[in-house]
């Protein structure tokens, strides 16, 4: 490990760590959050939409919910209550009923039954008792398909297990870890090829036949402190949004370790975010030691429920660089550090958010990013490089044509030129040579459509149409649309557009549909069309199409989403 000092301010990151291991007599009830691609995720987004005016629903989106806020929502729209807030579809009612499987241990805990095998046709094991809860599953995914002209073998082995627990109703803790044997469609090739990374991993092995051979290592411990503190300290993804897409920060790449403290009172809800990242490195995979080597990053979102229906959101993302030896970072948004620490941070960033639940039906949303913005810039007409900015703006809506359980997701991601990026390179806004926002990096337009229809609960459709055109950079400059390329290879200062550079044009478009066979065990089938054209350079034209048939339990489905 780095014997570096690390410090930060008395809020800081040290702070907090001493919290953790200092207070936790003084812990209420605390869980975790739901995994990546968790199955339940479309429910809760329905079910934000139902109800519309639900205040932890608003603050939180569904990515980052607890699993105990969630089973204290959704309990209270069970049909057998006698009182149910909002009408339930049929198919709602039986997801409710596998949301509260799912989650146990926020259940009124049954003590009859002594088995410890599939007691709960959810967990493989599960103890249940009035202190202690503790659930152990298989996780495995086998998933085979044909792509067009491509001669290798495009599969997905994945096997490990996942295990979670609650002690005493106030420490949760979770550990998630896999090994996966992986060969991509030829786009995915292409991405490893470019960036050094398999997306959404970390250190990896590549064999003959394009085979890579990578680890999924995702664990953490949480609890409430002094009653308005969520802490939770983890190796794991986190997602800030409340799109398809997040401009601020997603879940798209490798893991990191980060320490995270939610506030919540009044109307109120206040997230820090410190992590650990990772910089650019040279050769297959990263040689430095972690946690506090290399570069660290620093999250602030604050969220108000300025009505019933709508929040509003303020976000602030700082990366610094530990070269010096010293990280400052306040839970103070937008404080002028460089003038408190006198360290001035490698890359900062802002934002604007909100979302607007309206008649029950549907649901609009946007993030608005700033990197740098010069307002005399903007109006001059002159497509300026240093007015850095990303916006997006989406919509849902439920039941569509009077249709139970069709919902319909649109959204717009648009980033101007040189967005994320920096003039060295630990500065830019990355991970393990991955993004820490959009897959696309930044000088993109985006279109996403997503229709999802679920006529019972073991059956599932969907069909995503991704649209994007992205500049391309020519030779050795940089329009500004790899967020690794330095500021300073840029051809000029000005006539940057979206897109700049060699103008290319992109489709992926997915069918699928997924069958619950048992309990969080699924059979899935994808076909998906990918078409990738730059008119000014044919060489670079990627046209493919893949078929796949997958057997997946208690696991996220692998996306090729990009």
């Amino acid at each position: 490990m780095n014997e570096r000092l690390v410090r930060m301010s008395s809020f800081g990151l040290a702070g907090m760590l001493l919290l953790l291991f200092l207070v936790p007599s003084l812990a209420s009830a605390q869980s975790n959050a739901f995994a990546q691609g968790d199955k339940h995720l479309q429910f809760l987004e329905r079910l934000e939409i139902m109800l519309q005016r639900n205040p932890d629903l608003n603050l939180y989106s569904p990515k980052s919910i607890s699993r105990h806020m969630a089973v204290d929502i959704s309990g209270l729209q069970d049909s057998s209550s006698g009182n149910p807030t909002i009408r339930l579809t049929k198919t709602d009612q039986q997801n409710l009923q596998s949301l509260l499987r799912n989650n146990a241990e926020w259940v009124t805990r049954v003590t009859e039954n002594k088995r410890t095998f599939y007691r709960n046709p959810a967990n493989l094991v599960e103890v249940s008792q009035p202190k202690f809860f503790f659930a152990l599953n298989p996780v495995f995914q086998v998933q085979y398909a044909l792509e067009q002209d491509n001669q290798d073998r495009v599969h997905l082995n994945t096997g490990g297990v996942s295990l979670r627990g609650l002690i005493n109703n106030r420490i949760g803790f979770y550990a998630y870890g896999t090994r996966n044997l992986e060969t991509l469609p030829s786009f995915g090739l292409a991405r490893i090829r470019e960036y050094g990374a398999v997306p959404g991993a970390g250190n990896y092995k590549e064999y003959s036949g394009h085979v890579f051979d990578y680890y999924d290592i995702r664990a953490g411990v949480s609890f409430t402190a002094l009653k308005y503190f969520d802490v939770q300290l983890a190796y794991d993804k986190n997602f800030i949004g409340n799109g398809y897409r997040s401009l601020f920060l997603s879940d798209y790449g490798n893991s990191n370790l980060f320490l995270k403290v939610n506030t919540r009172i009044w109307k109120l809800r206040y997230q820090h975010l410190y992590t650990a990242l990772t910089p650019e490195f040279s050769g297959r995979n990263w040689k430095g030691n972690l946690p506090f080597t290399g570069k660290l990053g620093a999250f602030h979102h604050l969220s108000l429920n300025a009505t019933k229906w709508l929040s509003v959101g303020l976000f602030q993302a700082i990366i610094m660089n530990d070269r010096s030896g010293y990280v400052h970072s306040f839970p103070l948004m937008f404080a002028p550090i460089s003038q408190i620490t006198n360290k001035k941070p490698a890359n900062d960033l802002a934002g604007i958010d909100f979302k607007a639940n309206l008649a029950k039906k549907h649901q609009v949303y946007g993030q608005f990013l700033m990197d740098q913005l010069i307002l005399k810039n903007i109006s001059d007409g002159k497509g300026h490089w240093d007015n850095r900015l990303g916006v997006q703006l989406g919509a849902r809506s439920i039941d569509l044509f009077g249709i139970e359980n069709l919902d319909l997701q649109v959204e717009m991601n648009m980033v101007r030129p040189f967005t994320y990026g920096a003039n060295d390179s630990l500065s830019n806004y990355s991970h393990y040579r991955q993004m820490l926002a959009h897959p696309l990096g930044a000088n993109f337009a985006e279109g996403i459509a997503i229709l999802h229809f679920q006529p019972g609960r073991k059956l599932t459709t969907s069909a995503k149409f991704i649209f994007w055109t992205k500049g391309v950079d020519s030779a050795s400059l940089s329009f500004g649309g790899n967020i690794f390329k330095r500021y300073s290879s840029r051809p000029s200062d000005l006539g940057y557009t979206i897109p700049s550079g060699m103008d290319g044009k992109g489709l992926n478009a997915q069918l699928a549909v997924s069958y619950e066979l048992w309990e969080n065990l699924f059979l899935d089938a994808t076909a998906l069309i990918r078409n990738w054209k730059v008119p000014e350079d044919k060489t670079l034209d990627r046209n493919t199409s893949v078929f796949s048939l997958a057997l997946r339990m208690n696991m996220f489905k692998r996306e090729y989403d990009y």
